[in-house]
C-alpha cells in the first residue's frame, strides 16, 4: 500500500496563520491565531493579508496593485471564512471583493484590484527617496505586553522612538525598519501587516491609546527584494480624535514596495 502524500506544512509563520482551506468556488475557511493580538484584537494588517491569500485563489492575476479594507467590528482569536467575489475580470486587473466573517458577523469588508506588475508598460518616475534612519535604534515597538511584536524583529531610530518608551516627543511621525523574527523574505502579502506594524504616529502626539483602524488603503509598486523593511509613518491631521497615517514603504535596496494610507480612531 502506497504512502499518502499530504500538503507540506509553510515554514513560516505568517504562511501557516494565513494559509486557508478552500470550502467552495468562492469560500475560504481560516483562523485568527493569538500571535498576532495587540492587546485582544488581532492586527488589522494582518487580517488583511489574510484576505489577500483569498484573493490570490480566485484572481487570474498574481500581485495585488490596491487594496482597501473597512473594519466594521472588531475581529478576535478564533475561527473565521473569507466570502469572495470576482466584481471584474479584465485583461490587465482582476478586481474581487472579499468579506471577513466571525461569529456570522461581516467584521472586514475589502475591495481588491489584482494585476501583474511584471507585465506594466509606460513611463517611471521616483521622488520619493527612502527614510533616513540614524542610529542609535530601540528595538522595542512599544512598552506594553502583546503577542505581536514577537513576529518581528524592529530598529526604531531614538529620535521618534518617544512614543515606544512612553515619552512623547510631540512629533508627527514613527517607523524603522521591519524583518520577519523567523526570516520569511518580504513580499506583496506580507506589505500590510508591516505598513501597520508600528506604535500608531499618535503615541508621539500624547496619546497612548487603542487607535482601533476605520479603513486602510495600499498602494503596491514594486516586489520587495529580501531583507528588512524601512516603513516612514507620518500623521498630518487629527481632528476630533480620528487621524490620518500614512506609511511608504521601501525595500533592503532603497525601492519604494508601497504606500498606505489609514483613518483610524484615538480611544
Amino acid at each position: 500500500m502506497g504512502h499518502v502524500a499530504f500538503p507540506a506544512m509553510p515554514v513560516h509563520i505568517f504562511d501557516r496563520d494565513t494559509s486557508l482551506e478552500r470550502l467552495d468556488d468562492t469560500t475560504f475557511g481560516g483562523f485568527l491565531d493569538q500571535r498576532w493580538t495587540i492587546g485582544e484584537v488581532p492586527n488589522g494588517g494582518f487580517a488583511m493579508g489574510l484576505m489577500l491569500a483569498a484573493v490570490q485563489q480566485v484572481s487570474a492575476h498574481p500581485d495585488p496593485l490596491t487594496t482597501t479594507a473597512h473594519f466594521l467590528s472588531p475581529t478576535s482569536v478564533g475561527p473565521i471564512r473569507v466570502q469572495t467575489e470576482v466584481a471584474k475580470a479584465g485583461r490587465s486587473t482582476t478586481t474581487v471583493a472579499t468579506s471577513l466573517i466571525q461569529n456570522e458577523r461581516e467584521r472586514i469588508r475589502m475591495l481588491t484590484t489584482m494585476t501583474d506588475l511584471a507585465s506594466r508598460k509606460g513611463p517611471s518616475h521616483r521622488f520619493l527617496p527612502p527614510a533616513a534612519l540614524e542610529p542609535p535604534f530601540e528595538t522595542r515597538r512599544n512598552s506594553f505586553m502583546q503577542n505581536f511584536p514577537e513576529n518581528f524583529e524592529f530598529r526604531i531610530p531614538v529620535s521618534v522612538a518617544g512614543g515606544v518608551l512612553g515619552e512623547p516627543s510631540g512629533e508627527p511621525h514613527m517607523g524603522g525598519t521591519i524583518a520577519f523574527a523567523d526570516g520569511r523574505p518580504p513580499d506583496l502579502r506580507a506589505i500590510p501587516v508591516m505598513a501597520d506594524g508600528f506604535a500608531p504616529v499618535a503615541f508621539n502626539l500624547g496619546y497612548q491609546a487603542w487607535t482601533p483602524t476605520i479603513e486602510m488603503t495600499v498602494h503596491f509598486w514594486n516586489h520587495p527584494v529580501p531583507g528588512p523593511v524601512t516603513v516612514w509613518l507620518t500623521t498630518e491631521i487629527v481632528e476630533g480624535g480620528f487621524h490620518d497615517e500614512t506609511a511608504d514603504l521601501w525595500d533592503a535596496d532603497g525601492t519604494l514596495i508601497a504606500r498606505s494610507r489609514q483613518l483610524a480612531l484615538i480611544l
